[in-house]
Protein backbone atom coordinates (compact mmCIF):
# COMPACT_ATOMS: atom_id res chain seq x y z
CA UNK A 1 0.00 0.00 0.00
CA UNK A 2 2.98 1.85 0.00
CA UNK A 3 2.07 4.87 -1.67
CA UNK A 4 -1.28 4.51 -1.78
CA UNK A 5 -2.57 6.44 0.73
CA UNK A 6 -2.14 10.07 0.96
CA UNK A 7 0.24 11.59 2.83
CA UNK A 8 -1.63 13.45 6.14
CA UNK A 9 1.06 15.32 7.08
CA UNK A 10 0.46 18.82 7.84
CA UNK A 11 2.66 21.45 7.10
CA UNK A 12 4.93 22.45 9.92
CA UNK A 13 3.57 19.43 12.17
CA UNK A 14 4.96 16.43 12.61
CA UNK A 15 2.77 13.29 12.65
CA UNK A 16 1.77 11.42 15.37
CA UNK A 17 3.97 8.55 16.91
CA UNK A 18 2.18 5.45 17.41
CA UNK A 19 4.05 2.15 18.20
CA UNK A 20 3.51 -1.42 16.35
CA UNK A 21 3.91 -3.99 19.49
CA UNK A 22 0.60 -5.68 19.08
CA UNK A 23 1.30 -8.19 16.49
CA UNK A 24 -2.26 -7.65 15.20
CA UNK A 25 -3.86 -4.69 13.55
CA UNK A 26 -6.50 -3.98 16.58
CA UNK A 27 -4.16 -4.32 19.38
CA UNK A 28 -2.36 -1.68 18.08
CA UNK A 29 -5.50 0.22 17.49
CA UNK A 30 -6.27 -0.72 20.92
CA UNK A 31 -2.40 0.14 22.25
CA UNK A 32 -3.53 3.91 20.57
CA UNK A 33 -4.79 4.79 24.40
CA UNK A 34 -2.27 7.62 26.47
CA UNK A 35 0.43 5.91 27.90
CA UNK A 36 3.96 6.91 28.36
CA UNK A 37 4.96 4.78 24.72
CA UNK A 38 2.28 7.07 22.89
CA UNK A 39 3.43 10.95 23.64
CA UNK A 40 0.52 12.53 21.67
CA UNK A 41 -0.42 9.31 20.33
CA UNK A 42 -4.30 9.25 21.98
CA UNK A 43 -7.07 9.85 19.50
CA UNK A 44 -9.00 12.92 19.79
CA UNK A 45 -10.18 13.47 16.16
CA UNK A 46 -10.83 11.37 12.51
CA UNK A 47 -7.45 12.90 11.23
CA UNK A 48 -5.83 10.78 14.10
CA UNK A 49 -7.17 7.56 12.86
CA UNK A 50 -6.16 8.13 9.30
CA UNK A 51 -2.78 8.60 10.76
CA UNK A 52 -2.50 5.56 12.63
CA UNK A 53 -3.73 3.59 9.39
CA UNK A 54 -1.29 5.18 7.48
CA UNK A 55 1.45 4.60 10.57
CA UNK A 56 0.31 0.94 10.36
CA UNK A 57 1.00 0.53 6.72
CA UNK A 58 4.14 1.68 6.62
CA UNK A 59 5.10 -0.36 9.84
CA UNK A 60 2.98 -3.42 8.15
CA UNK A 61 6.34 -6.00 8.46
CA UNK A 62 5.45 -6.08 12.45
CA UNK A 63 1.57 -6.43 11.53
CA UNK A 64 1.01 -10.09 11.13
CA UNK A 65 -2.43 -9.02 9.40
CA UNK A 66 -1.51 -5.90 8.11
CA UNK A 67 -2.72 -7.59 4.35
CA UNK A 68 -6.22 -5.79 5.75
CA UNK A 69 -4.65 -3.13 4.94
CA UNK A 70 -3.87 -3.86 1.35
CA UNK A 71 -7.34 -5.63 0.94
CA UNK A 72 -9.44 -2.34 2.29
CA UNK A 73 -6.40 0.50 0.58
CA UNK A 74 -8.15 4.39 0.27
CA UNK A 75 -8.44 4.99 -3.43
CA UNK A 76 -7.94 8.97 -3.74
CA UNK A 77 -9.75 11.14 -0.99
CA UNK A 78 -11.00 9.48 1.38
CA UNK A 79 -14.50 9.91 2.45
CA UNK A 80 -15.07 12.91 5.32
CA UNK A 81 -16.00 12.08 8.78
CA UNK A 82 -19.89 12.92 10.40
CA UNK A 83 -20.47 13.49 13.63
CA UNK A 84 -20.36 10.26 16.04
CA UNK A 85 -17.60 8.69 13.42
CA UNK A 86 -15.03 9.51 16.05
CA UNK A 87 -17.40 7.96 18.78
CA UNK A 88 -17.68 4.49 17.15
CA UNK A 89 -13.94 4.97 16.43
CA UNK A 90 -13.35 5.18 20.45
CA UNK A 91 -16.24 2.29 20.96
CA UNK A 92 -14.77 0.09 18.53
CA UNK A 93 -10.96 0.73 20.86
CA UNK A 94 -12.88 0.04 23.96
CA UNK A 95 -14.58 -3.29 22.25
CA UNK A 96 -11.34 -4.51 21.29
CA UNK A 97 -9.93 -4.18 25.38
CA UNK A 98 -12.88 -5.71 26.28
CA UNK A 99 -12.00 -8.69 23.97
CA UNK A 100 -8.48 -9.16 24.95
CA UNK A 101 -9.00 -9.23 28.14
CA UNK A 102 -11.39 -11.87 27.94
CA UNK A 103 -9.25 -13.83 25.64
CA UNK A 104 -6.16 -13.43 28.51
CA UNK A 105 -8.59 -14.93 31.01
CA UNK A 106 -9.58 -17.55 28.31
CA UNK A 107 -13.47 -16.83 28.33
CA UNK A 108 -15.38 -15.85 25.57
CA UNK A 109 -15.30 -12.46 24.46
CA UNK A 110 -18.51 -10.79 26.00
CA UNK A 111 -21.43 -10.23 23.52
CA UNK A 112 -21.66 -6.60 24.07
CA UNK A 113 -18.29 -6.00 22.59
CA UNK A 114 -18.56 -8.18 19.91
CA UNK A 115 -21.47 -6.77 18.70
CA UNK A 116 -19.95 -3.54 17.89
CA UNK A 117 -17.46 -5.46 15.95
CA UNK A 118 -19.76 -6.80 13.76
CA UNK A 119 -21.73 -3.44 13.87
CA UNK A 120 -18.77 -1.85 12.20
CA UNK A 121 -18.63 -5.07 9.98
CA UNK A 122 -21.60 -4.02 9.14
CA UNK A 123 -19.94 -1.07 6.80
CA UNK A 124 -18.40 -3.60 4.72
CA UNK A 125 -20.61 -2.84 1.54
CA UNK A 126 -19.51 -2.85 -1.79
CA UNK A 127 -17.06 -5.48 -3.76
CA UNK A 128 -14.21 -6.99 -4.62
CA UNK A 129 -12.10 -5.89 -8.22
CA UNK A 130 -8.37 -6.11 -9.81
CA UNK A 131 -7.45 -2.66 -9.86
CA UNK A 132 -3.84 -1.53 -11.56
CA UNK A 133 -0.82 -1.50 -9.43
CA UNK A 134 2.37 -0.11 -10.79
CA UNK A 135 4.48 -2.66 -9.01
CA UNK A 136 2.83 -6.01 -9.52
CA UNK A 137 0.45 -5.48 -12.93
CA UNK A 138 -2.55 -5.86 -10.99
CA UNK A 139 -3.81 -5.94 -7.26
CA UNK A 140 -6.85 -7.37 -5.84
CA UNK A 141 -9.12 -4.78 -3.53
CA UNK A 142 -12.43 -3.86 -1.85
CA UNK A 143 -14.00 -1.17 -3.09
CA UNK A 144 -16.71 0.51 -0.73
CA UNK A 145 -20.18 0.42 -1.94
CA UNK A 146 -20.79 3.84 -0.10
CA UNK A 147 -19.21 7.33 0.66
CA UNK A 148 -18.75 6.11 4.51
CA UNK A 149 -15.25 7.32 6.58
CA UNK A 150 -16.08 4.60 8.99
CA UNK A 151 -15.14 2.34 6.16
CA UNK A 152 -11.80 3.33 7.27
CA UNK A 153 -12.65 1.29 9.77
CA UNK A 154 -13.02 -2.07 8.54
CA UNK A 155 -9.58 -3.15 8.87
CA UNK A 156 -8.97 -2.55 12.52
CA UNK A 157 -12.99 -4.69 12.91
CA UNK A 158 -12.24 -7.80 10.50
CA UNK A 159 -9.02 -7.98 12.00
CA UNK A 160 -10.30 -7.92 15.60
CA UNK A 161 -13.43 -10.29 14.60
CA UNK A 162 -10.49 -12.83 13.26
CA UNK A 163 -8.91 -12.94 16.90
CA UNK A 164 -12.72 -13.77 18.06
CA UNK A 165 -12.91 -16.54 15.83
CA UNK A 166 -9.11 -17.95 15.78
CA UNK A 167 -9.43 -20.26 19.04
CA UNK A 168 -5.84 -20.74 18.77
CA UNK A 169 -5.62 -17.54 20.50
CA UNK A 170 -6.79 -17.95 23.39
CA UNK A 171 -4.34 -17.02 26.55
CA UNK A 172 -2.16 -15.77 23.81
CA UNK A 173 -3.38 -11.90 23.97
CA UNK A 174 -1.96 -10.31 26.95
CA UNK A 175 -1.51 -7.26 28.59
CA UNK A 176 1.98 -5.94 29.33
CA UNK A 177 3.17 -7.54 32.53
CA UNK A 178 4.49 -4.41 33.44
CA UNK A 179 1.65 -2.85 35.77
CA UNK A 180 2.02 0.67 34.49
CA UNK A 181 1.85 -0.28 30.92
CA UNK A 182 -2.00 -0.98 29.33
CA UNK A 183 -0.45 -1.97 26.21
CA UNK A 184 -1.45 -5.44 24.30
CA UNK A 185 -0.06 -7.95 22.21
CA UNK A 186 -0.53 -11.42 20.82
CA UNK A 187 2.46 -13.31 21.94
CA UNK A 188 3.40 -15.32 18.59
CA UNK A 189 6.86 -15.81 20.38
CA UNK A 190 7.92 -20.04 19.98
CA UNK A 191 7.72 -20.45 23.77
CA UNK A 192 5.01 -18.38 23.98
CA UNK A 193 6.06 -17.51 27.40
CA UNK A 194 6.58 -13.36 26.06
CA UNK A 195 5.76 -10.98 28.98
CA UNK A 196 6.54 -7.49 28.03
CA UNK A 197 4.68 -5.27 25.31
CA UNK A 198 8.75 -4.22 24.34
CA UNK A 199 11.93 -5.97 25.80
CA UNK A 200 13.37 -2.77 24.88
CA UNK A 201 11.40 -0.71 26.83
CA UNK A 202 9.02 -2.62 29.78
CA UNK A 203 11.30 -5.46 29.55
CA UNK A 204 14.49 -3.44 29.80
CA UNK A 205 13.15 -1.67 32.75
CA UNK A 206 12.29 -4.89 34.45
CA UNK A 207 15.73 -6.12 34.18
CA UNK A 208 17.19 -2.99 35.84
CA UNK A 209 14.91 -2.77 38.73
CA UNK A 210 15.44 -6.67 39.28
CA UNK A 211 19.37 -5.77 39.15
CA UNK A 212 18.62 -3.13 41.74
CA UNK A 213 16.83 -4.95 44.22
CA UNK A 214 19.53 -7.78 43.49
CA UNK A 215 21.93 -5.42 44.54
CA UNK A 216 20.04 -3.29 47.46
CA UNK A 217 19.78 -6.67 48.96
CA UNK A 218 23.73 -7.48 48.92
CA UNK A 219 24.43 -4.01 50.69
CA UNK A 220 22.08 -5.05 53.57
CA UNK A 221 23.34 -8.55 54.41
CA UNK A 222 26.73 -7.99 53.65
Amino acid sequence: MKGRRRSLVQAGKPPKTFVFWGGRLCLDFANTIHDSHLPGGKLHRWHDICEFLDAASRARVHVSDAALLESYASLGVRAKSRRGDMDEALRLRAAIRHIAADLEAKRAPRASAVAIVNRLLQEDEGCSALVPDPRTGWRLMHLPGRDSALRELIPIARSAAMLVADVSVSGRVRKCANPACPLLFHDDSRTRHRRWCSMAVCGNRAKVAAHHRRKLKRSRTA
